[in-house]
């Protein structure tokens, strides 16, 4: 019997198989977790001695080169980008296996052209170098599909039923990562401006992105962590629809 184990900040989940039988059906073995309400997976498994190298291609047609070390794999994907198709090569560059996934087990009805027009809208760069990065599509009979990706934090995202309803900055969340600190989320289209009031009393306004707040906090306004901030909503008419504190920690 061989056993392998995957573990994350959220758990860990595996199994044994027997040695003989591991690769009859290809020549690497497949299993994947759902990191929280994220919407993303962790993929990952096990390659024969055979592969050289792996690769998955996804609907966007993406294409991922996949980390294989010491015959085991590991990937990060949003439920966005599948259907998914893993392929692996031999050290002549030949296919020797390939094999698709239709699904992360969450299946969502967004139609395909929510998924396909996937693309990066932005960039943010903090003053100490670490990154937030928003991929968004087009919204598409009721869906949109997005992912937000915070350097060395995680992200989070999938597709949902937009525009996103209830409290306008009910789905920002706020992350420290490395020195820097971020506020992202998507939010209402009716949303027009954010503004952060700071503990010495400033204040910071913010425009959203294509419906999403993306924002890096100047170094000059955090004290330390934790980092209090207050953050309001505004519409085009200058009112606030909403208020919400939020706590950053380490």
């Amino acid at each position: 019997m061989l056993c392998a184990l995957t573990i994350d900040r959220g758990g860990s989940g595996g199994g044994c198989s027997p040695v003989d039988h591991l690769f009859d059906r290809a020549p690497f073995t497949f299993g994947s977790s759902s990191v929280g309400s994220s919407q993303y997976s962790v993929l990952a498994g096990l390659a024969s001695d055979d592969v050289a190298k792996l690769e998955l291609f996804s609907l966007r047609g993406g294409r991922i080169d996949v980390p294989l070390r010491d015959n085991a794999w590991l990937v990060r994907v949003a439920s966005g980008d599948y259907p998914l198709r893993l392929v692996a090569y031999d050290d002549g560059g030949r296919v020797i296996g390939i094999d698709a996934y239709q699904s992360d087990g969450n299946t969502s009805p967004a139609p395909a052209e929510a998924k396909s027009s996937v693309r990066r809208l932005a960039r943010i760069v903090g003053e100490s170098g670490q990154t937030a990065t928003l991929m968004a599509g087009t919204p598409a009979r009721g869906y949109r599909c997005f992912s937000i990706e915070v350097s060395n934090r995680g992200g989070g995202g999938g597709c949902t039923a937009w525009p996103i309803a209830g409290d306008a900055l009910a789905f920002v969340e706020g992350a420290a990562t490395h020195g820097d600190v971020f506020f992202t989320g998507p939010l209402p289209p009716a949303t027009t401006d954010v503004s952060l009031s700071y503990p010495d009393g400033e204040s910071a306004k913010v425009e959203p992105i294509s419906s999403f707040l993306v924002y890096a906090v100047p170094h000059r306004f955090i004290g330390g962590l934790p980092f209090k901030v207050t953050l309001r909503a505004f519409d085009a008419n200058g009112r606030q629809i909403d208020e919400r504190p939020i706590e950053v920690t380490p």
